[in-house]
């Protein structure tokens, strides 16, 4: 008897399964769930008793000072009111045993993940090491991949798994790429000798990873399973105990597993799973599948952020290969549409627009590689190729629209239309096996592109018929129990769309519709010469980028206004943040070709109603699609800032800028140079509140910068009155705790509000090009200090001051050094750990150079907090690394505090780099730092910030009394 197959209610119930909300989480942590308003437990996992010495029952509406202590519960409470992001971290629970924990949000309460597997990372400075390694190997494998065929990206994929597999130490990596109708492949695999079924070429339904997980990978980018045969431990309650909604924990990567996954995991003989999201381009590309045979297998919590940012480095370098590809599209399908811009100056005026692309047809075709096209534009309708009969084709777009819709995207595709809607099957077969619909949200027109059906030969891992089956007797779904090959021979689907497939789409439709625009034109302005009608085309588009340009952008926000009536406008400001820098280290050209790029990735990034212009320099404007709400703004300009910050391949090199973004929004009661007037206002509050975000206009917001204003004003007056000073702290020698230097710190005795910190006025002294002023005045005035206290008879060995990265790439910063003559020998740069990139510009290496050959000291500050990686430590070659506070405040009472520092200070002892710590508060600090090897020490514990008469007073005394 044959064995029951699935059906399509089977697959529904599949995609169906509230995974997010399932009301457990896996045994090896524990959950606290705390409401942020009380900061008191609301639900907890049923595990508590050996953490906390009662059970989740009797710990319901405990504070948080019940699980934490004294000081990590103040900063759990701060993260309670706070809006900031979820992150990781070692605590002390209230028992005083520290474990790692992972905070995250979900419906309206703050999530404690609590580790309760802790292991040690044995050498972490290898691991380190092997990690850069890694990374290295990759991304130079990516660099030397001439085009980005299939082969190039099983090549990188064979890399990853056996780097990956090395690291973690799992049985099995895979890396498992979707296809567009989310089928996976295995693309690339590494296997320990006693694994000895491979699984590499062979591909899984999609139904082995539903819709509803794959939406949480792209939220949760790490799902560890620790034992697949271990019992989940429930929730309690169960439920939220005020709204009766079971508690969602999309963002909780310790969730318990769905039984259907659990039982498929142990039909591949897998004992435990690490699965890791890779996101390109925002969108879901694929998955690090990592199985190990044994249970439990997890890793320790270093391993697992360094394995974490592998898995991003490996997006980013995904990102790089599809994105040339995408570019090799873009260009190609811009060369097809030049041409026919062209051809439309020769075409009779008698041709409409229709004939004039039928004569094209072919060309259209084999450019977008497909078997039938239909373009639709204001209403009318363009068909070429091989097209079902309309009824059928009216049906089908209804469906894709529909799917198109459903997941929230302007592009839906799929290669088995008889498998998506089996009552159509037979009728789509020959023309429409495979379709894609490109389709903006607003706009006048769309694309969809067909293919006929193919025969295909397909590999599965498994029967694809036996995804999964029902049990009468136990009311459950089960996966199917082989996954061993299964060939099958189909001639129902068509070849599968490729990434670029879309972005070709898109591409197309929207130069087709500015090729109509111009043809509408063309036909209705009959007395003006062809050559006229190229001439209006440039002077309404940027000649570098070819995006519509300022004049273009006030045509249509003039008709905008005219045609307001009930419906909303918006504007996005775009400016670049870095881009003069790259201009002024790679060159014009550079400059002049990251500007190209990124007029590209806006037009990938916005939806089809969207305007973009290109406005001069490094701006950019987008006039939204009507009636466009504000969280889909908002949500545009974040895609925007993502598309823009990946890093953009120049002929000279690799250059990273990012983008702030500014939206003003007009509901009819502004005109169009007011509603520039707000959008450039929200841009400049993007811009001085940290760069890189996106700002909604407000009168809120007028009223603040109103107030910036003022402050600018006051910056200058107080340069002018000299109203800056140095105020100063020491540091000590750890084991004689003799001086060994002061830092310097810029103070701003404000007349009004009094001292001020750098935090509350240097932004905005970087927006008014006044930090090379600042530096100055720093400078002059704690080498005047230097000189004032030495003749009182007390010596300074070294003067610490901070510097900026604008400063530090600024031409004219060596110079300004040199000009302090003999005494800047006394000096040593602190710079910002958050300036370092793996490789810094040529500006900065420059200036660094310089102040090495003046026998200037470099330090790095703020160390452990920011991106400097051990490999631009060794071609950096600082003479120092100071700790940052972060990490020297827990070591008092956290081994996994001191088990850190102690790997840092190892790092810098191994490349010969001095070791300061700076935060010191107690003398158990002092003396656990000395033992660690920390050689500097500053800190409360000794003295705090003061100005330079206060600090010839204190280093008097205490030689006094040292003397005494």
């Amino acid at each position: 008897m044959d064995q029951p197959r699935e059906s399509a209610l089977d697959l529904t119930r599949c995609e169906q399964e509230p995974i997010h909300t399932p009301g457990a989480i896996q045994s090896a942590s524990v959950l606290l769930l705390f409401d942020p308003a009380t900061a008191r437990l609301v639900a907890a996992s049923d595990n508590l008793l050996p953490l906390f010495g009662a059970s989740a029952e009797a710990l319901r509406n405990a504070p948080v000072e019940r699980f934490f202590s004294d000081r990590d519960a103040e900063s759990l409470r701060a993260v309670l009111l706070s809006t900031r992001p979820a992150h990781a971290r070692y605590c002390e629970l209230r028992g005083g045993t520290d474990h790692w924990v992972t905070l995250f949000r979900g419906g309206g309460l703050l999530g404690v993940e609590i580790n309760t597997y802790e292991g040690a990372d044995h050498d972490p400075v290898a691991f380190g090491l092997d990690v850069g390694e890694a990374l290295t190997e990759i991304s130079s494998l990516a660099d030397h991949l001439v085009t980005v065929g299939e082969e190039d990206i099983r090549q990188l994929a064979d890399t990853v798994t056996r780097r990956f597999r090395d690291l973690s130490g799992y049985d099995r990596v895979m890396i498992y790429r979707f296809d567009t109708d989310w089928n996976g492949e295995v693309v690339g695999e590494s296997r320990a000798d006693h694994v000895a079924h491979s699984y590499l070429g062979l591909t899984f339904p999609s139904s082995d990873i539903p819709r509803q997980a794959r939406h949480l990978f792209r939220r949760n980018r790490v799902r560890p399973v620790v034992d697949v045969g271990s019992a989940s431990v429930p929730l309690v309650p169960s439920t939220h105990p005020e709204t009766g909604e079971p508690f969602d924990l999309s963002d909780c990567s310790i969730r318990a597993v769905s039984p259907v996954h659990l039982e498929y995991l142990a039909n591949m003989r897998v004992g435990a799973s690490l699965t890791l999201a890779l996101i390109v381009r925002g969108e879901l590309w694929g998955l690090l599948a990592c199985h190990h045979s044994s249970a439990p297998y997890r890793l320790t919590p270093g391993r697992s952020s360094a394995c974490r940012l592998f898995a991003e480095s490996v997006s980013t370098t995904l990102a790089r290969l599809v994105e040339h590809s995408e570019t090799e599209t873009v260009a190609l399908v811009r060369e097809r549409l030049r041409a026919f811009r062209s051809g439309l100056l020769q075409a009779p005026r008698a041709q409409g627009f229709g004939v004039f692309l039928a004569e094209r047809a072919q060309e259209l075709l084999t450019l977008m590689r497909c078997d039938g096209i239909l373009y639709r534009l204001n209403g009318r309708e363009y068909a070429f190729g091989r097209t079902p009969p309309p009824a059928v084709m009216e049906e089908l777009r209804t469906r894709l629209e529909t799917h198109r819709r459903s997941i929230g995207r302007d592009t839906f595709s799929t290669h088995f239309s008889a498998g998506l809607w089996p009552d159509l099957g037979p009728a789509l077969l020959a023309e429409a096996a495979g379709a894609l619909l490109f389709q903006p949200g607003t706009g006048p027109f769309d694309l969809v592109l067909l293919r006929g059906a193919r025969q295909v030969e397909m590999t599965w891992g498994g029967d694809p018929c036996m995804r999964v089956t029902p049990d009468s007797a136990d009311q459950r779904l089960h996966p199917r129990k082989s996954f061993e090959l299964w060939s099958e021979t189909v001639r129902d689907r068509a070849l599968p769309w490729e990434h670029v497939a879309a972005i070709a789409a898109r591409e197309l439709a929207m130069g087709l519709n500015e090729i109509d625009w111009l043809f509408e034109w063309h036909e209705s302005e009959a007395e003006l010469a062809a050559a006229r009608a190229e001439t209006e085309y440039n002077a309404l588009h940027d000649a570098l980028t070819d995006l519509p340009n300022r004049r273009f952008l006030q045509h249509r926000l003039a008709e905008a206004e005219m045609n307001r009536t009930g419906r909303s406008s918006a504007l996005l400001h775009i400016d670049l943040d870095g881009f003069k820098q790259v201009n002024d280290t790679l060159g014009h050209s550079a400059g002049d070709q990251l500007l190209v790029e990124v007029a590209r990735r806006i037009k990938c990034a916005i939806r089809g109603g969207d305007f973009p212009a290109r406005i001069g320099g490094d701006e950019f404007l987008i006039l939204a699609a009507p009636n466009t709400h504000p969280w889909e703004l908002d949500a545009m300009g974040e895609r925007l800032i993502h598309a823009i910050s990946r890093p953009i391949q120049l002929e000279s090199g690799e250059a990273e800028v990012s983008a702030s973004v500014g939206i003003a929004l007009n509901d009819g009661r502004i005109d169009a140079d007011e509603l520039f007037h707000q959008a450039d206002l929200a841009l400049y509050e993007s811009k001085r509140t940290g760069r890189g975000r996106v700002t909604l206009f407000s009168q809120e917001l007028k009223r603040r910068q109103d107030d910036t204003l003022r402050l600018g004003e006051d910056i200058r007056d107080g340069i002018r009155s000299g109203r800056f000073e140095i105020w100063y702290q020491p540091q000590f020698d750890a084991t004689s705790f003799d001086l060994c230097g002061v830092e310097a710190l810029l103070r701003w005795n404000h007349p009004q509000q009094g001292i001020m910190l750098p935090a509350d006025f240097l932004q905005m002294a970087e927006d008014m090009d006044l930090v090379a002023t600042l530096d100055g005045i720093g400078m002059r005035a704690a080498l005047d200090d230097l000189e004032d206290l030495e003749r009182a008879g007390c010596r300074i060995p070294k003067l610490s001051l901070n510097v900026s990265a604008r400063r530090l790439s600024d031409p004219e910063f060596l110079d300004a050094v040199r000009d302090l003559g003999p005494r800047r020998e006394a000096i040593s740069f602190e710079l910002l750990e958050s300036i370092y990139l793996d490789e810094v510009d040529p500006g900065m290496e420059a200036n660094l150079q310089g102040l090495r050959d003046m026998g200037i000291r470099i330090e790095v500050d703020d160390f452990g907090t920011g991106r400097t990686s051990i490999i631009s430590l060794v071609s950096l070659r600082p003479d120092r690394l100071k700790i940052d506070r972060q990490l020297v405040e827990p070591i008092v009472r956290s081994e996994a505090a001191r088990r850190l520092l102690a790997s840092i200070v190892e790092i810098g002892q191994s490349l010969g780099i001095g070791i300061t710590a700076e935060g010191v508060e107690t003398r158990d600090h002092a003396e656990i730092l000395r033992a660690l090897g920390c050689t500097v020490l500053q800190g409360f514990f000794f003295a705090r910030p003061m100005p330079a008469q206060d600090l010839r007073t204190f280093l008097l005394t205490r030689a006094e009394a040292r003397r005494a």
